[in-house]
């Protein structure tokens, strides 16, 4: 496993004509409605790279979250509860399950959903196929409600 770098050879990374053009394709294809997954090498700082994607994103007022998914022993239920917690979904009822369809129509109520959403910790995970495929499974539930106009990709 390779040292990361150091924050004064990040600082003159993200200065390059060709990290600035990664970051504004990214930038794009998350205006466009593309859900994405991007891994990176142990090298570099992620937090960095959602920095400058966060700085993009704000100046085009759309929303972004950060979930820490690490030590969750359930992570169907601790996804659903990390992302109404984060998205401040008021559910129901107190017998509302809590489920990732029920979390859905809960967000079309606020008519409003992060555009982005950093998870960290991922790496941290023994269960990290689970949140992967939870992730999935979110991204399908937010495209219906983005086809369907209940919820606002800004």
């Amino acid at each position: 496993m390779s040292a990361p770098l150091s924050a004064e050879w990040m600082t003159y990374l993200f200065q390059m004509p060709s990290i600035q053009q990664f970051i504004d394709s990214l930038i794009e294809q998350i205006a466009d409605g593309r859900s994405m997954f991007i891994g990176l090498p142990d090298t570099l700082d992620p937090t960095t790279i959602w920095m400058h994607l966060q700085e993009g994103l704000y100046r085009r007022e759309f929303l972004c979250a950060e979930l820490l998914v690490e030590n969750h022993t359930d992570p169907a239920q601790s996804f659903v509860n990390l992302l109404a917690d984060s998205f401040e979904v008021a559910w129901e009822n107190v017998d509302t399950a809590r489920t990732l369809h029920n979390l859905r129509h809960g967000l079309a109520k606020q008519a409003r959903a992060p555009n982005l959403i950093y998870l960290y910790g991922l790496d941290q995970t023994a269960n990290w196929a689970e949140w992967l495929s939870l992730v999935l499974q979110w991204s399908n539930e937010t495209k219906m409600l983005v086809d369907s106009g209940q919820l606002s990709r800004r």
